[in-house]
């Protein structure tokens, strides 16, 4: 069996989850191949410009100049001149399903046995692919856009009303794209995203899963505190709370929220507020900035210095950076949203506060640091590794290859044509 994994980049949350599939099944002696689109895929798979129509004799060319000078009223000249739009508005993300680019013009998707699909916004061309594909197809939820038109997360789609008619047109192509497509098996990180899709127009007709992201147990494990306090400067005779997000100004990851629980515990001198990200903005005096740490080997380490990690979102699948805190053995804060709930556990591995308000999330630490000696670091990383071990998910994912390709073969004959 040879497994390809389709990404549009090997960084960020999801494309870090896929590469990190792609490695586990390959540590089980599978043949797994990971495309993304970088400059040299990128001209592999670009779709050729279509010809152009044949001149116009003499005649007609003088005539038809004639006619636009003559009869073109005089602004039209000037909006035929203006570029493309641009799509503007306050979201983190909004997507085309039309792309530049033919996946199936790749040589690892024409010798793969089956695709994984993964985050393939501004990658995956919907109405080439889908008539085109003769794999089968399973698809990795990583947000809710490949059920959705453009945009990423509802929040974005709920204030940006002005690109409601293009969000639907977006809609309207996936489902068009979709509609005779067979074979293809949707994997849900998370509870909350698994009952949406299911329910949606685009996917609802298609068998779902329930497989939760993976993380490398050998890499993220509990490390000592004193030491991995040393290693990154931070005080060794206070409690720290910490934060990582890839871009701390992403609003769907709460960070502002974060700042207001900062001003919360102003009084608190044994305190210290950290966070891991990229941010352009100004810098509170109260919080400790580590910026970006692009090795993931320096990460178990952060988790290791602190003693909570703060998950404020407001929007949110499975998060990976929960999944490494557990994975060392840390306690973890957390709004209720999304995917969050299905990895903490009431008072054994963190606490949910009561929404995403900074009051609740505050409350919600308090109580934390109020039952302070009842968190064990061995229950908590025992408990991740029943459930979030990447072994565990490589071999769901496995067992699901194997049941894709005999449904492939199991197919009725007027479905095979388009798997041939």
């Amino acid at each position: 069996m040879k497994v390809l994994h389709i990404s549009t980049y090997k960084t960020g949350g999801a494309g870090i989850a896929a590469f990190r599939l792609h490695k586990g099944l390959q540590a089980l002696g599978v043949e797994s191949e990971f495309l993304y689109l970088n400059s040299e895929a990128g001209e592999i798979m670009r779709k050729a410009a279509p010809a152009p129509p044949p001149p116009l004799p003499l005649y007609r060319r003088v005539w038809s100049k004639y006619l636009n000078k003559v009869l073109r009223p005089s602004n039209q000249s000037k909006e035929s001149s203006k570029k493309e739009e641009v799509i503007d508005g306050n979201f983190e993300a909004f997507t085309s399903p039309v792309s530049i680019y033919d996946i199936t013009l790749h040589p690892a998707y024409q010798s793969a046995d089956i695709v994984n699909l993964h985050w393939v916004s501004d990658f995956l061309d919907y109405p080439t692919f889908f008539e085109r594909n003769n794999k089968p197809l399973i698809w990795t939820l990583h947000d809710m856009n490949p059920f959705q038109g453009g945009f990423h997360y509802q929040g974005d789609a709920l204030s940006n009303s002005h690109l409601a008619d293009m969000d639907l047109k977006y809609l309207e192509i996936k489902q068009a794209a979709l509609s005779s497509a067979k074979n293809i098996h949707i994997v849900a990180l998370s509870k909350w995203i698994l009952e949406i899709s299911s329910k949606s127009t685009v996917f609802r007709s298609f068998s779902h899963s329930l497989i939760p992201n993976g993380i490398d147990p050998y890499l993220f494990k509990p490390l000592d505190k004193a030491f991995s306090r040393q290693v990154l400067g931070l005080p060794k005779d206070k409690k720290i709370v910490l934060f990582i997000s890839e871009k701390l100004s992403v609003y769907r990851k709460g960070f502002d929220l974060l700042l207001k629980m900062v001003d919360s515990f102003k009084g608190h001198k044994n305190l210290v507020f950290c966070a891991v990200g990229t941010y352009n903005s100004e810098q509170q005096n109260n919080v400790v900035y580590l910026n970006a740490i692009q090795d993931e080997r320096l990460i178990p380490i952060v988790y290791s210095a602190c003693d909570v990690f703060v998950v404020p979102s407001r929007e949110d699948n499975l998060p990976n950076v929960m999944l490494e805190a557990l994975a060392c053995g840390t306690p973890v804060v957390a709004t209720p949203v999304g995917g969050i709930p299905d990895a903490i556990i009431q008072d054994y591995n963190g606490i949910l506060a009561k929404d995403t308000s900074p009051e609740s999330l505050s409350e919600a630490l308090q109580l934390f640091f109020d039952r302070q000696g009842s968190w064990s670091e061995e229950k908590i990383r025992e408990d991740f590794l029943s459930k979030y071990a990447a072994d565990k998910q490589a071999l769901a994912y496995l067992d699901l290859y194997q049941e894709s390709l005999t449904s492939a073969k199991d197919l009725p004959a007027k479905h095979k044509s388009a798997l041939v």
